[in-house]
């Protein structure tokens, strides 16, 4: 039986290469053959530190892939060899564990369900599509806020999920301020149109209100610090119906989501955050929103963006790196953080 590559974390901090039996095709699913294949540094960095929720030593890491489809299975319509998809989750190969799976030289994945294959339009290069997995997540918690024109946002971590955030409100017309404590990430923020705030500085706070001209109306908390909570959590405004004749009450108010000051919690912590005694917001009639996962929707609407432009790779990540580095990319990213926000991995 034909042997294929996989990267293992056999133990904590134990990063490797290993071979498997190529998988076959089952019923609702295509088997793929993976092109790239991109490291998410939250979820698999928890996971090498042994952190992840549900995760099992030994087992297969990743979740985020761009895959040329070789196989189809007879029960499946809308798919066909040649295809180009992109995925987030796939069969375990065997014998192993996998948190989803997606540093792996063939997938055999769904068609239907929240990990369905997405298809890359006709004549796609499938290196455009690398960041879809990464870049809907930001986008769920972004959209999730229904950023509205003119408004101010403060973004609290430059991470690449906070980078993608960043990227989404400038892009609805919102005024971002970015809190970091990385000069390049900042740089880039700058780049993008965002305004930028030290993270180290005493006064970031009133930094950011300095910019935005007080309070926000969204705060974006992607830094995964329990500093980092608290300062989003604190920048927020209070509803605007204390400069109204109604009640801050959500029943009593109006329905519109741009009503409300939002915080949206889009990093995962592995401790519990300590709050102060009057809790995380201070304000009332804030909205908390906490996505726990990208929708097949979310993940179509990142390929029409990359389709249009609107998302370049290149802005984010370097050029691709053969999987066989995968040890001591891993250890970069665990190490030195500020020398790149992921990386890509290729496969033959």
């Amino acid at each position: 039986m034909p042997k294929i590559p996989a990267i293992v974390f056999r133990s904590a901090n134990a990063i490797g290469i290993e071979e498997f039996p190529r998988p076959t095709c089952a019923p609702g699913t295509l088997l793929c053959r993976t092109r790239y294949s991109t490291i998410s540094p939250g979820t698999e960095l928890r996971t090498l530190r042994g952190e992840q929720q549900g995760a099992t030593f030994p087992l297969i890491p990743g979740y985020a892939w761009v895959g040329l489809v070789e196989e189809v299975a007879t029960d499946v319509t809308g798919f066909a060899p040649g295809d180009w998809v992109c995925g987030r989750a796939s069969a375990p190969l065997e014998g192993m564990g996998s948190t989803w799976g997606g540093h792996a030289a063939f997938h055999v994945t769904p068609v239907s369900g929240y990990a369905a294959a997405v298809k890359l339009p006709p004549g796609a290069d499938p290196l455009d599509y690398v960041l879809t997995e990464l870049a809907a997540i930001a986008w769920r918690g972004v959209s999730m806020c229904v950023p509205t024109r003119n408004e101010t946002a403060v973004v609290t971590g430059q991470g690449i999920i906070g980078a993608l955030a960043t990227l989404w409100l400038l892009q609805a017309g919102v005024r971002v301020v970015t809190v970091e404590l990385d000069a390049a990430r900042l740089e880039r923020a700058r780049r993008f149109g965002a305004l930028t705030v030290d993270a180290g500085a005493q006064d970031s706070a009133a930094q950011v209100k300095a910019i935005t001209g007080g309070p926000v109306d969204i705060a974006v908390e992607a830094s995964a610090s329990p500093a980092g909570a608290r300062l989003a959590a604190s920048l927020l405004r209070w509803p605007h119906a204390f400069n109204s004749a109604i009640s801050y009450r959500p029943d009593e108010g109006p329905a519109l989501t741009n009503y409300w000051p939002r915080l949206c919690l889009l990093a995962s912590y592995t401790r519990t955050l300590e709050l102060p005694p009057a809790g995380l917001v201070e304000v009332e009639g804030a909205l908390v929103l906490r996505p726990r996962d990208r929708r097949v929707a979310d993940r179509c609407e990142m390929v029409e963006r990359t389709r249009n432009g609107l998302l370049q790779t290149g802005d984010f990540v370097e050029p691709p790196r053969p999987f066989t580095a995968a040890p001591e990319l891993y250890r970069t990213l665990r190490d030195e953080p500020a020398k790149a926000l992921t990386f890509i991995l290729s496969w033959p």
